[in-house]
């Protein structure tokens, strides 16, 4: 199995239709985008991503989140254009970021309408979050678990929260996945670690969701949200759960650790001997071949 794995694509232009529409945190994050954000970031260099991706021939491609800017209708709009132009929804999967719902927005005029990108798992009751999440993927053997961390925050906060429904069901489903062998990834918008990133910019129910992933198991998680690279490990150094970041897939930075880039990733092997390769391809040095470094794997 080949998984690309893409992050903080803010790909989108706001587009507001009005003063009512910025009347909320959103004009902040539109000023910040105006005279600061849309000069760090490039749709060409994701793009150049993308036609990478498909050519080293990944079987499946993952975005975990912020395709927006401030998460206006539009730009959930231009998302999904974007989604299509990538991949059929057989090939993608996406989760939202907390750019995605800078605010309050009714589903269907937010990442409701990447609806075929979110493979729902359909486990959930109430509104469309908790029927939505966690999204599941099984494919050559992986077991592709995606929850949403995206919740509305205050100014000068980009916090997330899983919640108890999709943690429950994460649970439910790392059981049942791995008790058939599956190689289980778990995916989220925010680091489920300490450390990685400020409290304004954290999981408000970290602590809970490690709890599960140690306790119910998964042999990876991936995240995005520091638009930095990164290699942790959940539980301890050498047989926690390795958790990898991937800097934003748009970003101008000349600094390497933070350029646009995507993890390629390839599994293989089976349960009790899993053998993981990642490898970082950065835009701009994509006429190499892919150097492969091998991520140990705790036996399960």
């Amino acid at each position: 199995m080949l998984l690309a794995h893409f992050s903080d694509l803010h790909l989108s232009e706001p587009r507001p239709t009005g003063l009512a529409e910025l009347a909320n945190k959103r004009l902040l994050g539109f000023l910040s985008w105006r005279w600061r954000r849309r000069h760090r970031h490039s749709n060409a260099r994701l793009h150049e991503l993308v036609r990478d991706a498909w050519a080293q021939q990944a079987g499946h491609l993952l975005v975990t989140g912020d395709l927006t800017q401030v998460g206006l209708p539009e730009e959930h709009r231009q998302g999904r254009r974007w989604l299509e132009g990538v991949g059929s929804p057989d090939r993608v999967t996406v989760i939202p970021g907390n750019h995605d719902t800078y605010v309050a927005t009714p589903w269907d005029q937010g990442p409701g309408l990447w609806g075929p990108y979110l493979p729902s798992h359909g486990a959930g009751p109430g509104g469309a979050v908790d029927a939505t999440f966690p999204v599941y993927r099984e494919l050559d053997g992986v077991a592709l678990i995606g929850l949403s961390t995206a919740v509305p925050s205050a100014p000068f906060l980009a916090v997330g929260r899983v919640g108890s429904s999709q943690r429950r069901r994460l649970e439910e489903l790392l059981v049942a996945a791995g008790e058939r062998g599956l190689f289980r990834i778990v995916a989220l918008h925010h680091p489920p670690l300490a450390g990685v990133v400020g409290r304004r910019k954290s999981l408000a129910d970290r602590r809970e969701v490690a709890k599960i992933l140690q306790r119910a198991g998964a042999e990876l998680i991936l995240f995005g949200h520091t638009h930095s690279s990164g290699l942790y490990r959940l539980g301890g150094p050498e047989l926690g759960i390795p958790a990898l970041g991937v800097p934003s897939a748009s970003a101008l930075s000349p600094d390497p650790e933070h350029c646009a880039a995507y993890n390629l990733i390839r599994i293989g092997g089976g349960p009790g001997a899993w053998q993981v390769q990642v490898s970082q391809r950065q835009a701009g040095i994509l006429h190499a071949s892919p150097a492969w470094v091998s991520l140990p794997v705790a036996a399960t």
